[in-house]
């Protein structure tokens, strides 16, 4: 608007989160124009990865989910791992547990998941907590809401900390 610019364009990259703050700051003084940078996905989604053919019946499933810094496997963290172990339909335990990233938590993420820096910054980092995990899912049926996701950041972790990747059976709801 100082340099006399009536409209401006703002791309953004796999996603459109930066389109409200854009819009925001553009108020009435700059028209705002939109682009985004997509990629392209699957479009026979699976909903079973990895699958095994074991009867449901009598496996054990993890139904999880992970908050993190941001949508990056590569450039953010795994901020909190949170799990229900379930067999025959019965819930036999359960996991919940801040990890700290190593990292600024951005407040976006903060607003978003309510998990602010203060509640991080005295756990323990993934390399510490990893092995934990691990063991506590054991060869489970994993279950997880979008779970591409979360099973790539478990995977990413894995591979940050040398271990092999995660081969579990896992369902996407």
């Amino acid at each position: 608007s100082e340099w006399g610019m009536k409209a401006i364009a703002v791309t953004d990259h796999g996603n459109v989160q930066s389109f409200p703050d854009a819009q925001a700051a553009a108020g009435d003084k700059l028209k705002m124009i939109y682009g985004v940078e997509m990629n392209m996905i699957d479009t026979h989604f699976q909903v079973v990865t990895n699958n095994d053919h074991r009867p449901l019946e009598q496996t054990t499933i993890v139904s999880f989910d992970l908050e993190t810094t941001g949508l990056s496997q590569r450039l953010d963290k795994i901020i909190e791992f949170g799990a229900v172990k379930m067999v025959n339909r019965e819930v036999v335990d359960r996991k919940q547990l801040f990890i700290n990233p190593q990292m600024a938590i951005p407040a976006d993420i903060s607003n978003l998941t309510h998990i602010t820096q203060k509640d991080v910054e005295n756990a323990k980092p993934i390399d510490q907590v990893l092995d934990e995990l691990l063991d506590w899912i054991g060869d489970a049926v994993l279950v997880a809401h979008n779970g591409s996701f979360d099973l790539g950041f478990m995977n990413a972790a894995c591979r940050a900390c040398g271990k092999p990747e995660m081969t579990n059976p896992m369902i996407d709801t």
